[in-house]
């Protein structure tokens, strides 16, 4: 009688932790298609299931995943309160990594107060963390949020170090996002040094990069109006300053030639017609980008 009972215990308490997982995989899949409310019921459950069953990762993940999904949808306050919550749990399960994870949102919160300053430097210790475990992709990231915080205070030449680095990597790299992210600042960075050529180099190879791109992943980019409408804003005056200082410019694997010359002006008059129908836009925020992170538990992107 009593091994049937254990045996009954058993297998409720692994029907339970199917679920909790289940419900924690679906809400990524919902947040992935904008669907945020129905991402947000399922981390709920999720975290509910997993603390009745006393899994503190897995619960603390819930954490670390949803604090993401408010920090894009720029609910600051709600994703700064998981991403405080999830380190600690990480911290006290000792699993640093994660941790590193959960503070740099806690960082990017930061930046939307204000707090430059705490959150540099709490960007330079996820830093620390990640190239511990010599996670260079995670390396790369936090150059390119710090890069990000150093534009928005004019900090031109730091900004200009960190984003080059942060390119550097993700270039070859099949991050796509993150690449775009890191030409497209790259090349604000060089309008506000007065580098109007360079910048315009490197809008169209970012050009050429999206066109280049699967559907799926232009998708994940014109779902998110920050990325969409900054690529959209530089291009624009980029465009501007081709037309009024006449520098000719071309795009990438194009140069030196007639039908280079023709996809130039292809380029131009792409990005004139995206430009002329886009929506409202604003300057370069700190945001989380995750489109490429694999599907299960999202380890190493």
């Amino acid at each position: 009688m009593a091994m049937r009972a254990a045996l009954g215990f058993k297998l409720h308490t692994g029907w339970a932790m199917l679920v909790a997982v289940a419900d924690y995989n679906v809400a990524y899949l919902y947040y992935l298609r904008g669907e945020y409310t129905r991402s947000i019921e399922l981390y709920r459950a999720a975290r509910e299931g997993c603390r009745t069953l006393g899994d503190a990762y897995r619960e603390a993940l819930c954490d670390l995943d949803q604090s993401e999904m408010y920090l894009e949808l720029n609910l600051i306050e709600e994703g700064a309160h998981l991403a405080g919550r999830a380190q600690k749990a990480f911290l006290k399960l000792g699993m640093g990594y994660e941790a590193a994870k959960a503070q740099t949102n806690l960082a990017i919160s930061l930046t939307h107060h204000g707090d430059t300053a705490v959150a540099l430097e709490l960007f330079h210790q996820a830093r620390q963390l990640f190239d511990r475990e010599n996670n260079r992709a995670w390396i790369a990231t936090i150059d390119l949020y710090q890069a990000l915080v150093y534009h928005r205070d004019h900090r031109l030449d730091d900004a200009l170090e960190l984003c080059q680095r942060a390119l550097d990597f993700f270039a070859p790299s099949p991050l796509f996002t993150k690449s775009v992210l890191c030409q497209l600042l790259l090349a604000r960075i060089h309008l506000d040094r007065g580098q109007s050529a360079l910048a315009k180099q490197v809008c169209l190879t970012a050009l050429d990069r999206l066109q280049q791109a699967e559907t799926k992943q232009l998708g994940f980019l014109f779902h998110r109006p920050i990325l969409l409408n900054d690529f959209l804003e530089t291009a624009e005056r980029t465009m501007e300053l081709q037309t009024a200082d006449g520098i000719p410019i071309q795009s990438a694997g194009h140069q030196g030639n007639e039908a280079g010359t023709r996809a130039d002006s292809d380029n131009a008059q792409g990005f004139s017609r995206a430009v002329s129908s886009r929506p409202e836009g604003h300057g370069i925020q700190l945001t989380r980008l995750q489109a490429e992170r694999p599907f299960a538990h999202r380890g190493n992107q």
